[in-house]
């Protein structure tokens, strides 16, 4: 017992000796993990292209989110409109309108200068009378449906093609945009002939009607209907 107690560097209990067993602690605590699947590399190591690309596509997407965010309730760059613009933009875009069909009346009433000189134009029209000529004529479209004067030499009267329309005409060769005067012969008043007029071709006449924008010209041409005799008469 002694030669097994030194070969083994311990002590052997005696037949009357009892050996305390080594104190027992509670077992350890078990850690249950979740279990993630292995990521399959390919054989060839990861591709650093894709790697690049997938993070450029990531900063783009947040720099678009970004400026969607920032701009949508501001104007663009240069003064243009963002896209989906609140009321601020559509109050102003009403207010624009509003102003724009104020302009336009006002320079109907001669209030206003544009870049023709509209305004100074109108001015010399109503000095002398209200009474428009032919170099006029683009002033005359802007009343249209008002009953107008103009005065010129009267050079000719002549039919249309079908027979239906008679016009008074300021020139041998009358300008697209040049006015003139026209009854329709299926209506004409009592009085209302070609005849009736013939003698005032080649002297300076007035001639009044209400103002109708000829469709075929473009809407350039100013017509004057003729709505009875007096509606053309010699100036003294």
């Amino acid at each position: 017992r002694q030669a097994l107690s030194a070969a083994t560097g311990g002590r052997v209990a005696t037949p009357t000796e009892r050996l305390d067993p080594a104190p027992v602690g509670p077992p350890p605590r078990v850690v249950m993990r979740p279990v993630v699947a292995p990521m399959a590399v390919p054989a060839g190591g990861v591709n650093r292209g894709w790697v690049v690309a997938a993070i450029l596509a990531a900063v783009v997407v947040l720099a678009a989110v970004g400026w969607v965010i920032s701009g949508s309730g501001n104007g663009g760059s240069d003064g243009e409109m963002a896209v989906g613009a609140g009321p601020r933009e559509q109050r102003s875009a009403d207010e624009a309108s509003e102003r724009a069909a104020e302009l336009s009346q006002r320079l109907a009433a001669g209030d206003v200068v544009d870049g023709d000189g509209q305004a100074g134009r109108l001015t010399a029209v109503r000095e002398r009378g209200g009474h428009y000529l032919v170099g006029e004529s683009d002033l005359m479209v802007l009343r249209k449906g008002e009953r107008l004067v103009v005065e010129a030499v009267l050079v000719r009267i002549r039919p249309s093609g079908s027979g239906k329309t008679v016009y008074f005409e300021f020139s041998a060769t009358p300008a697209a945009d040049e006015v003139r005067g026209y009854f329709m012969t299926a209506s004409a008043p009592e009085g209302v002939e070609a005849e009736v007029f013939e003698t005032f071709v080649g002297k300076k006449v007035r001639l009044s009607g209400v103002v109708r924008v000829d469709p075929f010209s473009g809407g350039r041409r100013p017509e004057l209907l003729i709505e009875d005799a007096g509606a053309v008469v010699p100036v003294p």
